[in-house]
């Protein structure tokens, strides 16, 4: 018995769905393992009390080309008289 032309394209139809849904598996598969392994496993915050402390105690001051630097680099008056 030969297969109909409508058999043949039932056939067709379901080849197709099939390469197709074999695709999206493929692609869930690596969409999976990209996710996986862009996640991080840390996610707490760091406690900087202690290093925020040490630069504040440091004593350091900024030289004048530092601060030069710092007003060019910034776009905003660092060193401005208070508003009164």
């Amino acid at each position: 018995m030969t297969p109909t032309y409508k058999e043949y394209i039932i056939h067709q139809a379901k080849m197709k769905q099939s390469n197709l849904d074999a695709h999206n598996r493929n692609n869930q598969i690596i969409n999976d393992k990209v996710i996986r392994q862009g996640t991080t496993t840390d996610n707490s915050i760091t406690n900087m009390t202690s290093a925020y402390n040490q630069v504040r105690n440091s004593g350091y001051t900024p030289s004048p080309e530092e601060i030069s630097y710092r007003r060019f680099s910034s776009g905003s008056f660092l060193d401005m008289e208070p508003k009164d």
